[in-house]
């Protein structure tokens, strides 16, 4: 294959060679109009004469770019000139997970068993997003696994996938897959499915944990027949201090029969951030988890590339894409609000708004008026911590929360502090650090800084992905509530709308929010007192973080300081 470095390809100039591949070779590029550097996947001439190959590379493509996920490459394009035919993806600052383990290997030194879960806990994210869009990816390994600088984990190389929906065409006298990782179905020359990925995901895990790989060979076949045939070299036997419940994780993920099996990679997750901290003691923290592998190799000279911009309808809080979530919406009046209130079972007073997302209708409403259901706003002080699991004074913009800006708003760090702002009506901006956490206090200072009133904002728990997590929000106006997005529907638990307390300091002005999230025990304080104390036990474990959006009128700007973490 030509060398393509010095070249241009469309509005994209080649910079260098970063790796060499059985089907493409990747090139780091720059592109002048939007001052961003890019990574270039070029195919191959062979693969290029073959007609349908080409197609079927097209086709991924474009499912691969329609996926918006924060631990999955984001592709920008696909394009060809002359017969070179090449995808555009974002580029990564940092090594693969491959490169690193490499240099530990030759260090003699181990990865931290809540490195490895954290790493794991990211990839398998990625994967149970693609599945549910209908991707399998097929090669699952520490070489299509990046290591952001910042922190982030990041699943690349869906070139192999598989798109379950569409029309099963494969590549003759190709193996999808790599021996090493590859489930024992997929050994035998079946298509596979998302289980097979759960195996594939649970050999990086085995090797993580154990320092090698569960079988090794001499030849790729021989690598295959042993994960067809041969029993599973138990990983506590490698590795002694392995924890129980971490080997029972690895041992099903690898079970030969699919069917014994996590039946979707969201299982596995669930048993991973169950974990207690007997097991793995230190608290998954964000970033600076895999920085301890990313930044063991040498820092790439190249200058980091910008964040780039996104759809408007990309995922929220996903780093490097705009999370956004529309709220399209209508304020009604008179007898039409009142047929649609009693249709859906609701008693409400003062003013209201529905909120139209997804097809569904979200009732979003502010009200005065107490609620039964509510415990009364009561003088109560917040109880004492305990051990604290996580803290960010935002003085490190490395820290490795998310930094986007789509032009309508964003999230970024700003003058030790952590901003979220939204220029636009009807949106919500969140982020998360990364972390894997079951019952847990948090506390933060929130100060609107600029902007109306017609705002809500606060803080996230239990965030398993951008359809599903509890959200603890107060308003510069003086509103409260807890809400839960399920499945892509947000409901207000134990009351019908927003209400009113005299205890929230308005306007320009920081409020002191402490959120309890323990079993099914869901609490808000703000500035000492308690507003809701509600119970739920929709999601047990997930991420934290800190949201903030607008209703009808823009411009919103919150900054947050002083996020700590504790054991409750």
């Amino acid at each position: 294959m030509t060398d393509l470095e010095g070249t241009t390809l469309g509005r994209y100039r080649v910079l260098a060679r970063l790796g060499r591949g059985g089907m493409a070779d990747v090139y780091k590029a720059f592109q002048p109009s939007l001052d961003r550097y890019v990574a270039i996947k070029v195919l191959h001439p062979s693969m290029v004469d073959d007609k349908e190959f080409i197609g079927r590379f097209q086709r991924e493509a474009k499912s691969v770019a329609a996926l918006r996920h924060p631990n999955i490459i984001q592709v920008f394009d696909y394009d060809s000139q002359g017969d070179t035919y090449y995808m555009v993806m974002e580029y990564i600052d940092g090594p693969t997970l491959r490169a690193a383990l490499e240099d530990l290997h030759h260090r003699r030194e181990q990865v931290p068993l809540d490195v490895a879960l954290r790493i794991v806990s990211d990839v398998g994210a990625a994967l149970s997003y693609a599945h549910e869009a209908g991707v399998v990816h097929r090669d699952v390994k520490p070489a299509n696994i990046l290591l952001e600088r910042s922190g982030r984990v990041i699943l690349t190389d869906f070139g192999v996938a598989k798109i379950l929906t569409g029309t099963k065409v494969t590549v003759t006298g190709t193996v999808l897959g790599t021996p090493a990782y590859m489930s024992p179905e997929q050994g035998m020359g079946e298509h596979g499915d998302s289980r097979s990925d759960i195996y594939s995901l649970g050999v990086v895990l085995y090797e993580l944990t154990t320092g090698r790989l569960p079988f090794d060979a001499d030849t790729p076949l021989a690598v295959l027949l042993k994960h067809v045939h041969d029993p599973l070299p138990l990983p506590r036997q490698v590795n002694p201090s392995l924890p129980e419940e971490v080997e029972r994780i690895i041992l099903r993920a690898l079970a030969k029969d699919p069917s014994d099996r996590y039946g979707t990679v969201q299982d596995m997750l669930a048993e991973i951030a169950a974990l207690p901290t007997s097991v793995v003691p230190k608290a998954m923290p964000d970033g600076l988890t895999t920085r301890v592998l990313a930044e063991r190799l040498p820092q790439a000279p190249a200058a980091p590339s910008p964040t780039p911009p996104a759809a408007a309808d990309a995922p929220l809080g996903s780093p490097g894409a705009a999370p956004v979530r529309r709220r399209s919406f209508a304020v009604l009046g008179g007898g039409a609000v009142i047929a649609i209130v009693l249709c859906l079972g609701l008693l409400i007073a003062g003013g209201f708004v529905l909120y139209i997302a997804g097809g569904d209708i979200l009732q979003r409403v502010r009200s005065a008026a107490p609620v039964a259901t509510v415990m009364p706003t009561r003088r109560s002080a917040t109880p004492a911590p305990g051990g604290v699991l996580f803290e960010d004074d935002f003085s490190d913009v490395g820290s490795g929360w998310d930094r986007v800006d789509d032009g309508d708003g964003g999230t970024d760090y700003f003058e030790g502090s952590y901003r979220i702002w939204a220029d636009k009506p009807s949106v919500d901006y969140w982020a998360n650090p990364g972390l894997v956490l079951q019952d847990v206090r948090i506390s933060v200072a929130a100060l609107k800084a600029a902007g109306p009133d017609d705002n809500d904002f606060g803080v996230i728990c239990r965030y398993q992905d951008t359809e599903n997590f509890y959200a603890f929000l107060i308003s510069s106006d003086g509103f409260y509530g807890i809400e839960m997005f399920e499945g892509g529907e947000r409901k207000m638990i134990g009351q019908n709308q927003m209400l009113s307390t005299p205890h929230i300091q308005q306007g320009q002005a920081s409020n002191e929010m402490v959120v309890h999230c323990v079993g099914d025990h869901l609490s808000l304080y703000v500035n000492g007192e308690i507003l809701a104390d509600v119970r739920d036990a929709t999601f047990e474990a997930g991420d934290v973080g800190l949201i903030a959006g607008t209703y009808d009128e823009p411009g919103v700007d919150i900054r947050f300081d002083d996020f700590v973490v504790h054991q409750p």
